[in-house]
């Protein structure tokens, strides 16, 4: 498994992460969107939080996610904000994007 590991991790680069700011050894590529294509770098843990609980990602985050994906000549809204979902298409991840837009009706 530890070899599994390092062949999927050999290619990341170290840094700051994009949303938090935190140094880590290994950054993990997000797409915001695939065609084109448009990425940011960031932690481990904010990659599984953005995919995972979109709802407890602080809005500057959020924006920034948002300001990848559309640039930075669109103005972000309130309900841009409040519906955010990340692009997958795992079934864990349609749950997720199904319980953001039932939190997003609220």
């Amino acid at each position: 498994m530890e070899y599994l590991e390092k062949l999927r991790t050999s290619r990341m680069k170290s840094g700051h992460c994009a949303l938090c700011g935190k140094h880590v050894d290994v950054l993990e590529r997000h797409h915001e969107s695939y065609r084109p294509e448009k990425t940011i770098d960031i932690c481990h843990h904010c990659h599984h939080k953005l995919h995972f609980l979109p709802w407890e990602l602080p809005d500057n985050h959020k924006e920034k996610l948002l300001k990848v994906r559309f640039g930075n000549e669109r103005e972000i809204t309130e309900s841009m904000l409040n519906s955010y979902v990340a692009p997958g298409r795992r079934p864990a991840q349609l749950e997720v994007r199904e319980k953001v837009k039932e939190r997003s009706k609220l």
